[in-house]
């Protein structure tokens, strides 16, 4: 079966250092480089290991368009400098998202200024036969994805891994003008979200329940698959460090700082010398302050992905969190961080932290694959079970490992993706 030519729509450029470019981009593992190319918004420098052609348009490029000569956005080749020297840009301060922002972030881009003879030889030149639009919370992307497809008669796919299309609240939590705006930009997206998917040929979501409550909104033809992970189980011997240790890999954001400082405590109450070490980032003084201030914690700041890797294999405990705000309770109900996937396959004692109505923490349940608690007043208790009873910790390993092998093959995930959109071609060549 032949590779049908692919142009990709999205916020994120392909990348192995991006969660959201890594998920995406490992799906397209091994599809020949001059059959892809991709279209993107963010700031960056792509990765060309998954393919050859980008075309990338920032917000300010877009605005600039509006009234300056040298319009449009580049395209980025693997032996320029035309990507790296903007992208240094980056570090300046962008306005904050609300309503009212997106409102004009629309009409921005939807006036089309930014729209060059040189874009259009960009996609003339890529001539795609599928659009692979990744779903976020610009209206104006859905729109562009579906003019591509159009114009070049091609199949539109969609791939989301977020519920924007349910945010009946100011998730921006503005103020002002700008909340009073909300309604009118979540209708104006929930339109194009609408119209994207009845036009679109295939859907895929990264989890169930994001895909059943899409399904019931609007008929699609929908496909689940779930972040693949590229952790393999191994022995450790004697690498292994000296102590029990419980590690957290990842994100500090979306509230889940406060999480992380609550298993600290715990950890301390069990035994005063138990700690929790920290990898990643820390987004602001605030959480630095958190952090300074728990006796518990150990950080040790941002580390690259083989490390991760490693570390989790060698720890006694791996743990993920959420919070518990109500905020955060509905505003990331359909999050399924990539990490799951990665601590599952460790074969490293599991633990998540989380309210009950995330879809991630009612996953793990219903597969019984770590230990998972949605309550405070269980957490302590449930630590001290894991530190204190050895034989209790690879309760769960054995359905993580069954699990992983179901769902987080990522062989498997790159065949099924793949196949999706390669039987996108041939089922509309059939009708044909």
């Amino acid at each position: 079966m032949e590779f049908p030519s692919v142009v990709v729509f999205s916020n994120n450029c392909f990348s192995k250092t991006d969660s959201n470019g890594r998920t995406l981009g490992n799906l397209f593992l091994g599809w020949p480089k001059d059959k892809l190319a991709q279209f993107y918004l963010q700031n960056a420098q792509p990765d060309f290991s998954y393919c050859n052609r980008y075309y990338r348009v920032t917000d300010r490029q877009a605005m600039t368009a509006l009234y300056s000569k040298c319009k449009g956005g580049v395209v980025c080749h693997q032996e320029d400098t035309l990507c790296r020297q903007s992208v240094t840009a980056s570090s300046q301060k962008k306005p904050g998202r609300n309503a009212l922002t997106m409102l004009l972030r629309e009409i921005v881009w939807s006036l089309g200024c930014w729209k060059t003879k040189g874009f259009y030889q960009w996609l003339d030149d890529v001539c795609p036969e599928i659009v692979l639009l990744q779903a976020g919370d610009c209206a104006f992307l859905f729109h562009l994805a579906m003019e591509a497809a159009r114009k070049y008669n091609a199949k539109l796919v969609i791939y989301n891994t977020e519920g924007y299309y349910f945010k009946n609240f100011d998730y921006f939590q503005g103020t002002g003008l700008a909340h009073f705006l909300y309604p009118l930009f979540s209708a104006n997206l929930k339109r194009a979200i609408k119209k994207a998917y009845q036009v679109a040929e295939q859907a895929i979501f990264n989890c169930d329940a994001l895909k059943e409550d899409f399904s019931k909104a609007i008929p699609m033809n929908a496909h689940v698959i779930y972040t693949a992970t590229d952790f393999e189980k191994v022995a450790i011997g004697e690498e292994k460090p000296a102590g029990f240790t419980t590690t957290y890999a990842g994100n500090f954001g979306v509230g889940r700082a406060e999480s992380l400082v609550e298993v600290a405590n715990a950890l301390q109450a069990v035994d005063k010398g138990l700690y929790l070490d920290l990898y990643g980032t820390i987004p602001n003084s605030q959480v630095q302050t958190m952090f300074d201030n728990c006796p518990g914690i150990y950080f040790h700041g941002r580390v690259s992905y083989e490390e991760v890797t490693k570390i989790l294999q060698q720890s006694d405990l791996v743990i993920h969190v959420e919070s518990f705000a109500e905020y955060f309770k509905e505003d990331s109900k359909y999050a399924f961080s990539t990490k799951i996937a990665d601590c599952l396959a460790t074969g490293t004692c599991f633990l998540v932290f989380a309210p009950e109505v995330f879809a991630q923490t009612r996953y793990l349940l219903d597969n019984e694959a770590a230990y998972v608690v949605t309550h405070r007043d269980d957490l302590e208790k449930t630590i001290a079970e894991i530190v204190n009873n050895p034989d209790s910790r690879m309760r769960y390993c054995a359905n993580a490992e069954a699990l992983v092998a179901q769902n987080h093959n990522k062989e498997t995930a790159i065949g099924r993706f793949q196949e999706i959109l390669r039987n996108v071609v041939c089922w509309c060549g059939d009708k044909a």
